[in-house]
């Protein structure tokens, strides 16, 4: 075995607050994430817990059966349940368009091509936002009702986007516009 010429790890050093603290996020992964940042999130915390000293480990893994989540049954329809949010988050990184069959709250199917620009988190569900080349528009994919979804090798169109925050405030004040009656 030998370690490639300039390749370094640091130690990781973790204050018991910190270890906490992943326990205490541990229960919202399980419940609020999909399946594949669940397993990347568990094998993280395996590494994390395995160069962690004795005393650290036993109160992590104290924490860990201490905390608890509970969400009703009517509920559960509505948590994650697909495994894109890796494959989202790389498309994001990478800049790379998304082939997505949809369908939206009226059953009806579609194909797209997305340039994603972001990730959110509400109503119990994980959204895809980015430009859709069929509407010509950002657009808001709620990731559970993605049927597939494929990576593909081809770069953004567009060379500019909108931030995901910018989204998100013009998103928020035409909601303010339409419940103040403009």
């Amino acid at each position: 075995y030998y370690i490639v010429g300039g390749y370094f790890l640091p130690p990781v050093s973790l204050t018991a607050e910190e270890a906490n603290a992943l326990a205490l996020i541990e229960p919202l992964v399980i419940r609020f994430a999909d399946k594949s940042i669940q397993a990347n999130f568990g094998t993280a915390l395996s590494k994390i817990k395995q160069v962690l000293g004795q005393t650290q480990r036993r109160n992590l893994e104290q924490i860990q059966s201490q905390v608890a989540h509970y969400i009703p049954d009517d509920y559960a329809h509505l948590l994650p349940s697909t495994d894109y949010l890796t494959t989202i988050q790389k498309a994001i990184i990478e800049q790379r368009i998304l082939r997505i069959e949809y369908v939206n709250l009226k059953e009806e199917n579609s194909s797209r091509e997305v340039e994603p620009i972001g990730l959110t988190f509400y109503s119990l569900n994980w959204h895809l936002i980015g430009w859709c080349h069929l509407r010509q528009e950002y657009r808001d994919f709620r990731t559970s009702r993605i049927q597939s979804l494929k990576l593909t090798m081809e770069p953004f169109r567009m060379k500019e986007h909108l931030s995901l925050n910018d989204y998100l405030r013009d998103l928020e004040a035409m909601e303010l516009r339409l419940r103040q009656g403009d």
